[in-house]
């Protein structure tokens, strides 16, 4: 017997957003264009996916586990390398969000970003933030910006 395929379901993404305050997009927004680029790039990618949760880009795109006392698992981050300094975007899927009256939609939740230089630890404190927004986050109001769906757009200036 042949098991039938579900259709794949589209996924929106939304910025982690509090009283106009999106760590994220104004990390994203901080970076030189072409890391920008590879980031936004890298989510598109994930999302136009068959099942974006299960997505896997070499060196762009890691599930993420327990990083030294910090448990990440059910995190995501896409990565970029510039030069001696490695570039995270942390995020998170919110199947459920389909659920809320706002969404509609499964959502990558995009939390934070950090950079670390290369060969070096991130700190577990930027951990542990991530977790914090998660939380803070996933509330039956979401805190979040308006859904989009790919392509993925930020503002391009320098």
């Amino acid at each position: 017997m042949t098991k039938k395929k579900r259709p794949a379901q589209r996924w929106g993404y939304v910025f982690y957003e509090e009283r106009g305050d999106a760590p994220a997009y104004d990390w994203l927004l901080s970076l030189p264009n072409n890391i920008r680029t590879e980031f936004t790039n890298t989510i598109e990618a994930v999302l136009l996916g068959d099942n974006p949760p299960a997505a896997y880009l070499l060196n762009r795109w890691h599930a993420m586990k327990k990083v030294g006392k910090v448990d990440m698992g059910g995190y995501h981050e896409a990565r970029d390398q510039l030069g001696e300094t490695n570039y995270r975007l942390f995020c998170r899927f919110d199947r459920a969000a389909a659920e809320v009256e706002e969404l509609r939609s499964p959502v990558l939740v995009i939390l934070d970003g950090a950079s670390k230089p290369d060969r070096n630890p991130m700190a577990n404190t930027v951990y542990e933030r991530v977790q914090q927004l998660w939380a803070r986050y996933f509330q039956p109001e979401r805190r979040c910006s308006e859904i989009d769906f790919p392509p993925v757009e930020l503002d391009s200036s320098p």
